[in-house]
């Protein structure tokens, strides 16, 4: 994983990020918030603020502990599910230290609006080399593995701690399921010996530690698990080549201040 070892390196990535996470972002955000016009929401403000009011919100849920919402907010029941899919501080998903609009149920790309994609399974090699930057491997590594991490921010942004946010056993099992869906559109992994016999340690359900080489667990298939849908590779992505730089030297400098290295140094293993 390629994470942030603090809070001063995330605060230094935001610095990277600039205008990113700007006015305009958020003003984006708040133009897909459909219900304000077809509610007349607008319109109600201009005749009252609602002081004195309590009105009752049906909805996917609200973070009561959201800055903005702090002292304004009675909770109840919430029968949407949120639990299931973490926002609910009582759910075993739920994870506080997350970026608050995350857990208030907003885009977690707010950071870099529209680049999470997976136009890595476009690619057609999985590595052009063993520290090589092109190919599967290494655009999957950084988009959607490591964008995520830190579009959820908290926790999950930080190498010491990211195994504290449920989040990530969902994220690398997402990765997983990515990996497997770009084998399943006919593309090959390495076959190389130095690949297939490198081994890592596991611990079995019972806890005792167990060597496996990569050539025991290659493909979903050997491990005896399938996922109930796969993906299909998206219309590739056409970026400028102006864009495409500012993007490339946007990655580096977040690799660099997470890793202490140069982003084709570290490359995750299946």
């Amino acid at each position: 994983s390629f994470l942030l070892p603090s809070a001063a390196a995330l605060a230094t990535v935001l610095t990277v990020l600039g205008a990113l996470a700007s006015g305009p972002a958020l003003a984006a955000a708040r133009a897909q918030e459909w219900w304000l016009a077809s509610l007349q929401v607008t319109q109600a403000w201009g005749q009252s603020e609602g002081a004195g009011i309590t009105v009752a919100v049906l909805g996917t849920g609200v973070d009561a502990s959201y800055p903005s919402l702090a002292g304004s907010v009675i909770t109840g029941p919430d029968y949407s599910g949120t639990a299931a899919r973490g926002r609910d501080p009582g759910g075993p998903l739920y994870n506080g230290t997350r970026w608050p609009w995350v857990n208030a149920g907003e885009r977690i790309d707010i950071l870099y609006r529209d680049w999470l994609t997976l136009d890595a399974l476009n690619e057609k090699i999985y590595i052009d080399s063993p520290t090589g930057s092109l190919g599967f491997n290494p655009r999957l590594d950084t988009n959607p593995h490591f964008l995520t991490h830190l579009a959820l921010g908290g926790d999950m942004a930080d190498f010491a701690t990211v195994g504290a946010d449920p989040m990530f056993y969902l994220h690398h099992a997402n990765l997983d399921r990515i990996w497997e869906s770009w084998n399943r559109l006919g593309n090959k992994n390495p076959t190389d010996p130095k690949y297939l016999d490198r081994t890592f340690a596991y611990g079995d359900r019972s806890g005792k530690r167990v060597d496996l080489p990569v050539s025991a667990g290659d493909r979903t298939t050997q491990l005896g698990y399938e996922y109930d849908a796969y993906e299909k590779p998206p219309k590739p992505q056409h970026l400028t080549a102006e864009d495409a730089a500012a993007r490339d030297r946007t990655y580096k400098a977040l690799h660099e201040q997470a890793m202490g290295g140069p982003h084709s140094a570290h490359h995750e293993e299946k």
